[in-house]
């Protein structure tokens, strides 16, 4: 189990897709959404759609996009978000988690990118989804609110309470530790937390195990830039937003992050960089042009970066740059939103050298029209990394081999 105070280092939020009380990207131009909270009409408006998309997904398994209207008053949707423990009480599902911080990155990645609307409590935080303008008719629409509580109950870590008229049967998360968990009818995840696999030439991580059908497990491979999967989005020939072989979610993130800072698992991390070195935690590496990715340059060594075991941190260089990590880039044609058309772009930033409680955040930058020189701007002279995700529950995926270490 992890190390109590290594994750009070690490994590005091999370995003999403993983966000913390920090909010959507700051970016230097007018076509991205700023920090702290919204800043206009159309950033707020941006904001509640990435929320209600990913918490309506989230909860209920469906999938509901962000770059559309979503009709949910008068429908009734079925929660399918973790799972029910206690056959009494149906309207509670939980989660398994490592422990009560990484329980509220769990809760501040239902928002997506739409955190910068969760709000502080007394003893959490709130996701008050109630006052919604972003339809596109101007209508106003309520879908409830979701309020976390830092504090368990003794049978749980953390909880959040559930008020969602669309999803009347779940009223409560409970966030769960494996010793609170209990049994669960003999079932066993066939990949563990930390063990490696190779698949197509690539390394990837397990960073969650499967507790079952209703809560699946993460295979991770974090590559350095755009990975090896960069495509051209609408076959223009200019150049746009590239797209990870297998989107994650940022869930999937916090989960590699919370790994990689785990002082429990520091002796293993230790012997992985050594007899794999940059294969499974990349090196540490700058673009100096966004577009060109034999222009990178490597800043550090392979015990640097996500394979640093330096204590509370999940990477590490001794440097400020800020890390970012591509989660989904947009495919196809732009997507019409509020004021013009843009490409979309998801990622995760975290900070180069302070532990969790000083940010990690989901957010969204809006590549408009061609505007190639802002996105460069944002990206080239950080750490930039892309995520694939695979997602497993009673098997190992098909292709996957295990690496002895």
């Amino acid at each position: 189990m992890t190390d109590t105070k290594s994750i009070t280092k690490i994590l005091f939020a999370c995003l999403l897709c993983c966000g913390l009380a920090a909010t959507l990207a700051a970016c230097s131009d007018d076509d991205t959404v700023s920090g702290g909270s919204a800043a206009g009409t159309d950033e707020q408006r941006l904001a509640q759609r990435e929320a209600v998309a990913s918490v309506l997904t989230t909860l209920t398994g469906q999938t509901f996009s962000d770059t559309a209207d979503i009709d949910f008053e008068g429908h009734t949707y079925t929660p399918q978000y973790g799972s029910v423990r206690d056959a009494t009480n149906p309207l509670e599902r939980s989660i398994l988690v490592r422990n009560a911080k990484s329980a509220e990155g769990y809760f501040r990645t239902l928002a997506g990118a739409g955190a910068s609307l969760i709000t502080e409590t007394a003893d959490g935080c709130a996701l008050d989804l109630t006052a919604l303008d972003c339809h596109s008719t101007g209508k106003r629409q309520s879908l409830g609110t979701l309020t976390f509580h830092r504090e368990g109950d003794g049978n749980c870590v953390a909880y959040a309470d559930v008020r969602i008229d669309c999803i009347p049967e779940l009223r409560r998360i409970s966030y769960k530790t494996q010793a609170q968990w209990g049994d669960n009818a003999g079932f066993e995840s066939p990949c563990a937390w930390g063990d490696v696999y190779v698949a197509g030439g690539k390394y990837y991580i397990c960073v969650r195990e499967s507790q079952g059908y209703n809560s699946d497990g993460a295979l991770v491979c974090m590559e350095n830039g755009r990975g090896s999967n960069t495509t051209d989005p609408i076959g223009d020939g200019v150049k746009g937003i590239w797209h990870p072989e297998h989107v994650g979610t940022t869930q999937d993130i916090v989960d590699f992050l919370i790994l990689c800072a785990d002082e429990g698992y520091a002796t293993q991390k230790q012997r992985i960089v050594k007899q794999y070195p940059g294969k499974v935690f990349p090196l540490p590496m700058t673009l100096g042009y966004l577009w060109n990715p034999d222009k990178m340059y490597t800043v550090g060594g392979t015990d640097e970066g996500f394979g640093s075991t330096h204590t509370g941190y999940s990477h590490w260089t001794g440097y400020d740059t800020p890390v970012i990590i591509c989660r989904d880039g947009t495919e196809g044609n732009y997507v019409g939103l509020f004021q013009g058309w843009y490409r979309r772009f998801h990622y995760v930033q975290i900070d180069a050298r302070n532990p969790w409680d000083r940010g990690a955040t989901e957010r969204l930058y809006q590549f408009k029209n061609t505007q190639i020189s802002t996105l460069e701007a944002m990206l080239v002279s950080k750490y930039l990394y892309t995520v694939c995700c695979v997602h497993f529950t009673d098997r190992v995926p098909s292709g996957f081999a295990l690496v002895d270490i």
